[in-house]
């Protein structure tokens, strides 16, 4: 971050100098007390279960030299902002940093795939140019910001990630990140507790699409129907990607193994990626299609594809000693769980087990998807073990199926599967761990390595 002064963020946020002069400048604003290093400005923020303002103490004993702040403090620094809310300030001063800069800005949403693409994305165009990307999934009110203010002279292109779960959340991270190029990966049953069904989601993303200038490049996924709509409702420069040859990048000859999947792109590139599953594949289709937008011919982005790897808990293909697991529980949902398990029987080479947890945020038929998803399963598992508050519907979807009692186990809690995985697996098993990530469920494939590993 280059310098921002206090003259910037009282312009930005219309907040009160209560402490300080308007020339003072800062190299770094923070908002966790934990990371403030000496001459660092701490904006606290106030959560569910939290209050940043909490830690002004912790902040200003760390070195910190100002505070923006929202709720009275009986701490003193060397420059000190009142405001009537630090995380609309945060808002602000990020749409105030990212007018100094004109990068090329991708922004990318959709139910499933987000992170990879984005992810991706960046691998390929950091071959031509300075990229800066977002860590982790920094996808929402608050990640969005804090990716935008480490911009630099230096960055070429800013790859973004959007989640939000409710209508106008993406159109207000538009607002402070002017993207060019907008990318909808597709269109499924996530976030409905808020958003309601498929129709709310779709109105969500499209958001994305609506934000960008008359000059802008949408990047739609030409195989999802609802996809296909929106796209059709902006008068924009559009490429599209799916499995279909009717799309722009389409592949032929798709081949998948255990360890890979190959597939001739447009029928004339051959496209080698260290991934597995469709999910993988329709990821890669939609990253090449929007590095095509920022002039990365496809040769040169396939050739960079092919040493990329997934993000953590992402399809990650771990070896253990007498089993292999299949560690795909960053998130969940009715969509990326049938993905998980037909993956899961393309790579297993005998028995198939599966822990599956709760899929949150599905509103009114979390119920229904939760049965859904054990009489899918049924169709994919030797053993089922079902975890969390929904471990009941899922064993009944599961059974009512055909799967048998001694095939089906439901656990409250993640502690009670390591006992009962080690009395059923057997040398060979593919165990597939996925959840919701408010399930933690890595935290079972942890316990399970360190009983496993010498």
């Amino acid at each position: 971050m280059a310098k921002l002064l206090v003259q910037e963020i009282l312009t930005a946020t219309g907040g009160i100098l209560i402490r300080g002069e308007k020339d003072f400048a800062f190299q770094n604003l923070s908002i966790d007390s934990r990371t403030i290093l000496p001459g660092d400005l701490f904006l606290p923020l106030k959560g569910k279960r939290f209050d940043g303002h909490s830690f002004i103490s912790e902040a200003k004993a760390k070195g910190a030299k100002g505070v923006i702040f929202a709720e009275e403090t009986k701490e003193e620094l060397a420059v000190m902002i009142k405001v009537p809310d630090t995380k609309r300030a945060l808002l602000q001063i990020a749409q105030h940093w990212r007018k100094r800069f004109s990068p090329k800005v991708v922004a990318i949403t959709g139910s499933n795939g987000k992170t990879t693409v984005k992810e991706m994305v960046a691998h390929i165009a950091q071959k031509k140019y300075n990229v800066l990307k977002a860590k982790e999934s920094y996808n929402n009110e608050i990640g969005v910001p804090l990716t935008l203010l480490q911009l630099t002279e230096e960055i070429e292109v800013l790859v973004l990630e959007m989640e939000m779960n409710e209508i106008g959340g993406i159109r207000l991270l538009c607002e402070i990140s002017q993207p060019e190029i907008g990318v909808v990966t597709n269109i499924s049953d996530t976030h409905l507790e808020f958003l309601k069904n498929r129709e709310g989601v779709a109105k969500e993303k499209r958001e994305l699409l609506e934000s960008l200038p008359e000059n802008g490049i949408a990047v739609l996924n030409g195989d999802d129907p609802l996809v296909q709509k929106m796209g059709k409702e902006f008068p924009l420069s559009k490429i599209t990607f799916g499995l279909s040859p009717d799309n722009d990048y389409f592949p032929q000859e798709v081949r998948f193994s255990p360890a890979s999947t190959q597939y001739l792109l447009q029928g004339k590139y051959p496209v080698t990626l260290h991934l597995i599953g469709e999910g993988n594949l329709y990821n890669s289709l939609a990253a090449l299609a929007t590095t095509s937008a920022l002039g990365i011919d496809p040769p040169t982005a396939i050739t960079a594809l092919a040493d990329f790897q997934p993000p953590p808990l992402r399809y990650q293909r771990i070896n253990l000693s007498s089993c292999k697991i299949l560690l795909d529980c960053y998130n969940a949902n009715p969509a990326s769980m049938a993905e998980a398990l037909k993956t899961l029987k393309m790579i297993a080479p005998s028995r198939k087990v599966g822990i599956l947890g709760d899929m949150k945020e599905l509103g009114e038929k979390t119920e229904e998807f939760h049965y859904q998803l054990g009489k899918m399963a049924s169709g994919y598992l030797d053993i089922l073990i079902a975890v969390g508050e929904w471990r009941e519907v899922v064993i009944k979807g599961a059974r009512d199926n055909g799967m048998s009692a001694d095939q089906t186990f439901a656990r409250e809690e993640k502690e009670e599967v390591i006992p009962l995985l080690l009395s059923l697996l057997k040398p060979g098993d593919t165990i597939l761990i996925k959840g919701s990530r408010a399930m933690g469920m890595e935290k079972i494939y942890e316990e399970l390595k360190s009983r496993l590993t010498p």
